[in-house]
């Protein structure tokens, strides 16, 4: 199984922001420098929407790869991302629940709402659960809605030009963060609930199509230009290491 190296690089980035971040905005850090790139790690925000932005990418070239490779392709595809998710977000959330905020399962019957809409992979959805088990796993949620939702779409992104995919796809996303102001305004309404419902799925389907164009972009290079795999390192090095030959994520 080939790796995105290159990939990973930047995943590795997008982490170190997000976690500068969450220290800096959360946690006092009276000695940490300010201006020039000190500045970088205080919108380390940015991290997620980079994350995005990556997923948009590998999943979508993965998808398409399934595709083109015929077959019962949505199986394999479903199996490769739950053996990858899931494990890893059971034990964070039984870890949580148990060694950090046990809190959360002395609440009545609110515990089996939590847990069961944490399973579900639908707690992002609802301020109620959003953060509740685990806040950072709210982004699980959002990503494993958006493998069900390239699952449903990768036959249309296939044989759909990349402008008319991206067209659509941006336009959803901007018109429902647009939406979401008019619904909850800026200045007068809660922050962190403007923040959950616009940044969920429809929400961020524009920084999704970035990733999903240039996995696409780059299948059309290599289909509509051979000898451009060649200069590109399927029989070398750059292709390769972003799975652009038959890389998995």
């Amino acid at each position: 199984m080939n790796r995105y190296s290159l990939i990973d690089i930047l995943r590795g980035f997008a982490a170190l922001l997000v976690v500068f971040y969450h220290v800096l905005a959360h946690r006092e850090w009276p000695g940490f420098p300010s201006g020039g790139l000190a500045e970088l790690p205080k919108t380390g925000w940015v991290g997620v929407d980079l994350f995005f932005v990556i997923s948009g990418f590998v999943i979508s070239h993965t998808a398409m790869n399934g595709y083109a490779g015929g077959g019962d392709w949505r199986r394999a595809y479903f199996e490769r991302r739950l053996r990858r998710i899931v494990p890893l977000y059971i034990a964070t959330m039984a870890a949580y629940m148990f060694l950090v905020n046990p809190e959360v399962i002395r609440l009545a019957w609110m515990p089996v709402v939590h847990i069961l809409s944490h399973l579900g992979f639908v707690h992002n959805l609802w301020h109620e659960t959003h953060g509740s088990i685990n806040s950072p796993n709210w982004s699980v949620g959002l990503e494993m809605q958006f493998y069900v939702l390239i699952a449903i779409t990768t036959p249309w992104i296939a044989r759909s030009q990349l402008w008319k995919v991206f067209l659509v796809w941006a336009s959803v996303g901007l018109a429902w963060r647009w939406g979401s102001t008019l619904e909850m305004v800026p200045g007068t309404s809660n922050p962190m609930l403007q923040f959950i419902y616009a940044s969920q799925l429809p929400g961020t389907l524009d920084e999704f199509v970035f990733g999903i164009s240039i996995a696409a972009a780059a299948r059309w290079v290599l289909e509509v230009h051979p000898t451009a795999s060649e200069r590109m390192g399927c029989g070398g090095t750059l292709a390769p290491r972003f799975g652009l030959c038959h890389g998995r994520a």
